[in-house]
């Protein structure tokens, strides 16, 4: 083997390498935002599951004929506090892990949710469940885009759909 060979060996494995270890590095960073991205989008939801178990407590005690006692609404509006705190902080606070239309979703829902022209209690706990359960959708509707739009495409998958989009523009 000549010197030219080996060169060419080395400067091939050196190369190669190096490419591997680009395309590896950001897959892992992608997987790495991903999973923040899904631990965010839980603590949101459960946040939002939460503040909407408040409501129904209530409403269920209402229709029940048999109101709460003290402890029972204390502990209930804690809890309610506790997950409103939790969801404007893990939103407010990580801003840039999520797309703008959460926390334009998340802003109007913490003011919608307030309802300050309710006064009936009926009805404040029915659109309380109303608009909390909306939220919900639109959160978990704005997550599946997420995983369907940007991440965890298989490489096959990608060169088919951009074959796709090729050819297929020229077809119509």
């Amino acid at each position: 083997m000549d010197i030219g060979q080996l060169t060419a060996s080395v400067f091939s494995a050196v190369i190669s390498s190096l490419l591997t270890a680009n395309i590896a590095l950001r897959r892992f960073q992608r997987e790495k935002m991903w999973e923040r991205r899904a631990d965010g989008y839980t603590t949101i939801l459960e946040a939002l599951h939460e503040m909407k178990a408040w409501y129904e407590e209530h409403e269920a005690a209402l229709y029940r004929d048999r109101g709460m006692n003290e402890d029972e609404k204390a502990i209930l509006r804690e809890r309610y506090q506790a997950a409103k705190l939790q969801l404007s902080r893990r939103v407010g606070g990580e801003k840039w892990l999520f797309s703008r239309e959460v926390f334009e979703r998340i802003e109007r829902f913490l003011i919608d949710v307030q309802m300050p022209n309710i006064r009936d209690w009926c009805e404040v706990l029915e659109g309380g469940q109303w608009l909390t359960s909306q939220c919900i959708e639109d959160i978990e509707g704005v997550a599946r885009g997420e995983i369907y739009k940007n991440e965890f495409r298989s490489f096959p998958n990608r060169i088919r759909n951009g074959f796709r989009r090729y050819f297929y523009k020229y077809d119509s």
